[in-house]
């Protein structure tokens, strides 16, 4: 019996699917409808169709089964042959009609077929998948979900979202995988190399299905408690398919003439799977009978790599067809002589390879490799661009990314330019750096950056990269440009109206018509459903006369004011938008993007039903800063970091000290071996406007674009230099950066601690030091845990700045001070902010207990400071580690050795935002400490008097 939490569970599935699918926004659209109109009610419906095998209900939803029709090729107008012979080159991208030579279909169906088929993918498919070769690195199910459709004894609901391992974890494990050995091969086995690279041509449209070769596997190889239920699943499978080509039947033969009774559905989670088993046997005998040194398959691109391959100099112009015949003649063969086109062989199904994307590379380990080392190269400058935030695109023009300058001779003549070819990555990466940039500082938007978006989607670049109409209206709505989104919008439906498939009455026309203008109507909705629906669903009125013209537009299209709800209501806007974690799983129906929105969430709650349908995995540390705001609020800051509520698996927090204090153990299920930590000081300035604007009522905080840059260098730097942890000053982050740093440590893997500006609750200033400590779980998933402490003591200056501003200050009463012991990685440090360094009790309250002090702080006495940190490396026997700002200098690295070598880092001043990094060798200082007198070669100082050898063991946990 198939029960509700085996549905919802599917659903689960095809929700995060849709939501990460960039592609399909058909499906997202589908998504969002069916979940908010009596989302129960159906979920039951399917429930009962597989329990009562009702054939009326499946019959319903297989009529609904359509198909939209997206271009994949528009033909330029420009390619005009000139009479003479000579070369016309024109950036006119404008005419009157757009003629697409080359389409794609998109099934689209209600959203109990989708959950039919991803079932089959669910328990079928995990099944087929076990049987894959490793070789094989596209659409693979994720071993949550296999480990789910194999546990018969539960039909509960499975935790995991993602039906397929991660995309870009795999493409980058195929792609590296041949490189790595082709370089391997001639370096260190010293033979000569071949790199055969082949893509099959039109794919998912040549693939024909037996769907009686499917039922026989399930019935040999699926278990015998899901047996029944696979077999079902997997005849209306079938139908579906049918369906199918039954609705692209009016098209497909003028489309695709070749594929008239082939192909299988885009858009299906089901055919990704079915796409890995129609080439099962052409992987695993190619790994049998040609076993090539690497063979590796994404989809449709395949990548070979052959040692000491045998090539035939002598055959001038012939060397790829004589050594594919000779190789991998019962594989690949010749389809016709005259066009030299390819095609696997009738045993693999005769499906046809691309011409132009067929590469074939031969390195003589006699001659250079710099045409391997610079491709390695190549690829690791594109890998690191995506490690590192952006800094460049922001400074720079549009053009200057979006268009390569192709040649033919020297770069150097004029002569030699032969065209200018859009590039779709580099615009995708420049407009995502703007939109990153502009969501965390007040950056105004750029004229010409909206002029030349504006000139690159003109005439055939509309059509031809409709896959980046979301994107710029994402841009144009983060940036506040609503007239803009709605220009543009407009813009791009009057280019569709003058796309044509050859006539423009051809049935194939008017499908496209239809499709892309329901393409773009999806794509603005996506992003207007983070603004403020009081305004454009409701009646409030906004002060932002921009925004008007899209209300308007919305009035004028009642389908789309409807799916705007409908996609705010199922969570499948971009979450990247929302300026606060988790403010989109609340019933909040302002504007999610804004800076400040953190001052407008408090007290409202989090909707079970909107966790429940999460279509993304919850990282703890979001969670954690959501219930922030309702613990400064309340004011109880210390109980909130004590609950540990959403670490408890891997961390732990406890009371010490006589409740003075508390430890946070941090991954506490995995032993750490002493080590070294490599240590980065943070150089920058924090200025005092900045400081005072973020307290006024009067004024906003800083969140310019220089202040944001200079960040961004800091965490880069962090990042080349794999610091481990990473110390800011004091009040160094504006309070709506917290998230942004947040997921930068989680994603980094690096342990941030700084000081945050003040926040101002209820006319109280809260000075709070943020510790980020990232950690990775038992299943490899990136986290991190969050602490904060609001400032024991603050400074007198400090007290008359706020004072001045009639605020009060946040310090606690000296009950509830407390300091935190961080066991992290195999260390044991504390943390203090500023002034609470004077206090010497407090300064020495973890007493042999420490390996590092680190000290966040803000202050004009850099003497006074030097001094309490040279006496506090001796007293308490450690590596003291402070960041002040900049402009009064004082940061420093000091270890307990003597005063000649005491100093590792210390610096001041220097306009450049930078890092300085050293190594503290925790190891050398633990075994110093071990013993009562030093060895000649130890530099460690001898322990100070009554040190505590025991908290000495118990710190190195042995």
């Amino acid at each position: 019996m198939i029960t509700k939490d085996v549905v919802i569970s599917a659903y689960n599935c095809l929700k995060s699917y849709a939501y990460y699918e960039n592609l399909n926004f058909y499906l997202k659209a589908e998504v969002a409808r069916f979940e908010n109109t009596n989302f129960d009610r159906k979920i039951n419906k399917v429930v009962s169709f597989f329990n009562n095998k009702n054939e009326n209900d499946f019959e319903q939803w297989l009529n609904k089964i359509d198909v939209d029709i997206l271009p994949k090729k528009i033909e330029s107008h420009l390619d005009i042959k000139q009479k003479s012979g000579a070369l016309f080159l024109s950036n006119n991208k404008t005419t009157n009609e757009y003629s697409v030579s080359a389409v794609n279909y998109l099934i689209v169906a209600p959203v109990e077929i989708y959950l039919i088929e991803t079932l089959w993918s669910m328990f079928v498919g995990s099944m087929i998948d076990d049987m894959f070769s490793n070789s094989v690195y596209g659409n693979r199910i994720s071993g949550t979900i296999k480990k789910y459709s194999k546990n018969t004894e539960s039909s509960g609901k499975v935790t995991a979202k993602n039906l397929f391992e991660r995309y870009i974890e795999n493409y980058n494990r195929w792609r590296d995988g041949g490189i790595d050995k082709a370089i391997e091969i001639i370096e260190k086995d010293k033979n000569d190399v071949a790199i055969l690279s082949l893509d099959l041509k039109g794919f998912y449209y040549n693939i024909d299905i037996d769907f009686d070769d499917i039922e026989s596997l399930i019935k040999d190889k699926q278990l015998n408690e899901t047996k029944d239920f696979s077999l079902f699943l997997n005849e209306k499978l079938r139908s579906m398919h049918e369906k199918y080509r039954e609705k692209i039947s009016p098209y497909i033969s003028e489309t695709h003439p070749h594929s008239v009774d082939k192909g299988i559905p885009i858009g299906f989670t089901s055919s990704a799977v079915l796409a890995n088993w129609y080439l099962m046997r052409f992987d695993n005998d190619i790994k049998s009978q040609i076993n090539p040194s690497y063979y590796g398959r994404y989809v449709d691109d395949i990548l070979f790599v052959f040692s000491s391959p045998n090539i035939d100099i002598d055959s001038k112009g012939d060397e790829v067809i004589n050594f594919i015949d000779d190789t991998l003649g019962d594989f690949i063969e010749p389809t016709t002589e005259e066009s030299n086109d390819f095609s696997l062989t009738e045993e693999y199904h005769g499906l046809p390879v691309q011409k132009d994307k067929l590469i074939f590379h031969y390195f003589n380990k006699e001659h250079s490799l710099a045409g391997l080392q610079l491709f390695k190269q190549e690829i690791e400058n594109r890998s690191s661009a995506f490690r590192f935030l952006p800094d460049e695109h922001i400074s720079n023009d549009l053009d200057k990314f979006a268009y390569d300058i192709l040649f033919d001779g020297s770069v150097n003549k004029f002569r030699s330019i032969v065209g200018l070819a859009e590039n779709e990555t580099e615009l995708s990466k420049y407009i995502s750096s703007h939109i990153l940039a502009h969501r965390l500082c007040n950056l105004p938007s750029s004229e010409n950056t909206l002029k030349q978006i504006t000139m690159f989607f003109k005439g055939e670049n509309c059509l031809r990269f409709s896959r980046l109409w979301e994107k710029v209206l994402s841009y144009t709505l983060i940036t506040r440009k609503y007239g803009f989104s709605v220009s543009f919008y407009k813009q791009i439906n009057e280019t569709i109206n003058k796309m044509k498939w050859k006539d423009s009455k051809n049935p194939i026309t008017l499908k496209l018509l239809n499709g892309m203008h329901e393409y773009i109507d999806i794509s603005l909705c996506l992003n207007v459903a983070l603004l403020d629906l009081n305004v454009l669903l409701g009646d409030e009125i906004s002060d932002n006369n921009a925004l008007e013209s899209i209300r308007l537009l919305l009035i004028q299209k009642p389908r789309m004011a409807n799916l705007v709800r409908r996609f705010r209501d199922s969570n499948m806007i971009r979450h990247n938008l929302v300026s606060w974690p988790l403010a989109n799983y609340t019933n909040y129906d302002g504007d999610l993007t804004e800076e400040g929105l953190y001052k407008k969430i408090n007290g409202i709650q989090l909707e079970d039903k909107k966790i429940n349908k999460t279509p993304r995995y919850i990282h703890a540390d979001e969670r954690q800063l959501f219930d922030l705001i309702d613990a400064l609020h309340r004011k109880k800051l210390n109980k909130f970091i004590t609950a540990n509520k959403y670490h408890s698996k891997h961390c732990s927090v406890r009371k010490i000290k006589d409740n003075k204090a508390l430890e946070i153990r941090v991954d506490v299920n995995r032993k750490y071996s002493e080590q070294e930590v490599r240590v980065a000081l943070a150089n920058m300035k924090v200025e005092e406007h900045s400081i005072e604007s973020a307290c006024r009522k009067d004024q906003s905080p800083n969140l310019s674009y220089e202040r944001q840059r200079n960040l961004y260098r800091i965490l880069n730097s962090a990042t080349e230099e794999n610091v481990h942890i990473l110390l800011l000053p004091e009040l160094s982050i504006p309070v709506s950066w917290l998230p942004f740093m947040a997921a930068h440590s989680r994603r980094k893997q690096i342990a941030f601690i700084f000081g945050l500006e003040h926040w101002v609750i209820n006319d109280c200033a809260n000075n709070i030091l943020v510790e980020m400590l990232p950690y990775t779980t038992s299943y490899k998933h990136k986290s991190s845990l969050l602490s904060f402490r609001v400032k024991n003591h603050y400074a007198p200056g400090e007290i008359e700045m706020l004072s001045s501003l009639r605020l009060k200050v946040g310090e606690p009463k000296v009950n509830k001070q407390r300091y935190h012991l961080v066991k992290w990685k195999g260390i044991s440090f504390s943390t203090y902010n500023c002034f609470e360094l004077a206090n010497i009790e407090h300064r020495a309250l973890f007493r042999s207990q420490l390996d590092v002090l680190f000290a966040c702080v803000w202050n004009k006495d850099i003497n006074y400071y030097q001094h309490i940190t040279e006496s506090a490396a001796r007293d308490l026997h450690c590596y003291v580690a402070q960041s002040n700002t900049s402009q009064y200098g004082g940061s420093c690295v000091l270890q307990p050795t003597s005063s000649t070598i005491s100093n590792k880092i210390y610096v001041k001043g220097g306009e450049n935002h930078c890092i300085l990094t050293t190594k503290l060798n925790i190891s050398a200082l633990r075994e110093a400490q071990f013993r009562s007198f030093r060895l000649i070669s130890d530099v460690i100082k001898h322990n100070p008097p009554g040190f505590d050898f025991n908290a000495l063991l118990e710190r190195g946990e042995k």
